[in-house]
C-alpha cells in the first residue's frame, strides 16, 4: 500500500519524508499538481520525487499519483461517514464518543507537556518583553487558535496582532522593522503564503519565531527561534486527525507561553488586566 508507506516514513530519505508529508497533509491539492508543481512546492527537485514514486513501486510519477489517490478513495469509502478530523463514527455510542476525544485531548496535551521546549519558550518570552509590537502569522484553523492568544496577550498590555489574509500577510511582513516580533504558526512548514512571509522577514532586523511539526521545513533555517510540536507514537501521525490533536497541541503551548509571560510579572498583569474590567465607560 502506497498510502501506508507514506505514513510510516520507513526507509525514506529526508526529501522523501518531506514530500509524503506535503502529499499526506494536501491529498486533495495533490491530486491536481504535476511533478515539477509538487517538486517546487515542497523544495525538493523532480529527480527526488521520481525516486520516491520507484521506492513505492510505481514506474513513474503518473502512475504514483493513480495510486495515492486509488487508495485514498479506497480508504475514504471504508471509513464511510467517518470525519477523519475527529476519532468517531455516526455509529458510535455516545459514551464512545465522549471517551474517544477525552482519550485524544488527554494524550494530546500530554504529549505537550512531555515534549516542552522550556530553553525556547523562555527565548521567546525575552523577545516579547522587550518588543513593542507582536505579530502573529498564522492560516486555517490555526489561526483560530491564535486569535484567542491575541486576545489574552492584548488583556495584559502587549500590542498583539493576527494578520489575516495571503496580501495582508506580505504587505506587514515587507513592512517589518527590529520593533516588531514575529510569530509563524504553520504545523507542515510548507504553506505558501505563511513561507512568502518568513521569506520576506528574513530579509528584515524583525525577530522571528516559527511553531511548526515539521522538523524539515526550509523555515526552520530562516527564523531565530523554532519550537517544534511533538507528537508522541500513541497519536496518530499522517491523516487529518492531526489537525484535531495539533490544534489541541497549538492552544496548549500558546497558553503556556501567556501563562509563564504573565507569571514573570504576576502583580502588573494581574493589574493591568482588572483595571480594565473595573474601569466604568459612558454609554
Amino acid at each position: 500500500m502506497v498510502l501506508e508507506i507514506l505514513m510510516k516514513k520507513e526507509n525514506l530519505t529526508p526529501n522523501e519524508i518531506q514530500v509524503a508529508d506535503f502529499i499526506l497533509s494536501n491529498i486533495d491539492e495533490f491530486s491536481e499538481l504535476s511533478l515539477n508543481e509538487l517538486a517546487n512546492l515542497t523544495f525538493v527537485s523532480p529527480p527526488t520525487i521520481t525516486r520516491l514514486c520507484k521506492k513505492v513501486g510505481c514506474k513513474n510519477y503518473s502512475s504514483f499519483k493513480v495510486k495515492v489517490m486509488e487508495e485514498y478513495t479506497v480508504r475514504n469509502k471504508m471509513l464511510k461517514s467517518i470525519d477523519l478530523n475527529y476519532p468517531f463514527s455516526k455509529m458510535d455510542e455516545k459514551e464512545d464518543i465522549i471517551q474517544n476525544i477525552a482519550d485524544i485531548s488527554i494524550s494530546a496535551i500530554e504529549s505537550a507537556k512531555n515534549n516542552f521546549n522550556y530553553t525556547v519558550i523562555d527565548q521567546v518570552i525575552h523577545e516579547i518583553i522587550k518588543t513593542h509590537c507582536i505579530d502573529i502569522y498564522a492560516s486555517g484553523m490555526s489561526a483560530k487558535v491564535a486569535g484567542l492568544f491575541v486576545e489574552k496577550m492584548n488583556r495584559i498590555g502587549y500590542n498583539t496582532n493576527l494578520i489575516l489574509g495571503s496580501s495582508s500577510k506580505k504587505y506587514r511582513a515587507n513592512s517589518s522593522t527590529q520593533h516588531q516580533f514575529a510569530m509563524i504558526v504553520s504545523y507542515s512548514g510548507l504553506t505558501r503564503s505563511i513561507t512568502d512571509c518568513v521569506e520576506l522577514l528574513s530579509h528584515s532586523r524583525t525577530k522571528t519565531f516559527l511553531i511548526t511539526g515539521n522538523r524539515l521545513s526550509p523555515l526552520v533555517s530562516k527564523v531565530n527561534y523554532v519550537y517544534y510540536m511533538e507528537m508522541d507514537e500513541d497519536i496518530s501521525i499522517g491523516n487529518k486527525i492531526d489537525g484535531f490533536a495539533g490544534l489541541i497541541m497549538l492552544h496548549f503551548i500558546l497558553d503556556s507561553i501567556y501563562a509563564l509571560l504573565f507569571a514573570r510579572d504576576y502583580d502588573k498583569h494581574l493589574s493591568i488586566s482588572k483595571d480594565v474590567n473595573d474601569k466604568q465607560f459612558t454609554r
